[in-house]
């Protein structure tokens, strides 16, 4: 559903402990909103587990290198990951970017 390229992976690990967040107690929460004539606008924050745990009915999560995931399901159904193969990019280049990419072998939910 979301794939983190290595270098997208190392920035959050790496401003995780910088800035004293452990992997054990936070998410990496990812969102999308529509944009209307702008197209998809996507947001990432970091996200307490506990209100994960709160709110678990409103999430997908998954774990990459360690790194729990989570994408609320209104964000999974927006960009189409669900039902449409598809797979949400985050990439790291000077800033976070964002692409979507057809996925081949995509687990329906």
């Amino acid at each position: 559903m979301i794939t983190l390229t290595d270098t997208a992976l190392v920035e959050v690990k790496r401003f995780m402990e910088k800035n004293g967040y452990e992997d054990c107690c936070y998410y990496l929460k990812v969102g999308v909103t529509g944009g209307g004539c702008a197209g998809l606008q996507y947001k990432i924050q970091l996200m307490e587990k506990q209100e994960y745990v709160d709110n678990y009915d409103d999430y997908f999560e998954q774990q990459q290198d360690g790194l729990h995931i989570a994408i609320d399901k209104e964000s999974a159904f927006t960009c189409g990951v669900i039902y449409r193969n598809r797979r949400i990019i985050l990439d790291w280049q000077d800033g976070f970017t964002f692409s979507i990419s057809f996925a081949a072998n995509t687990t329906h939910v």
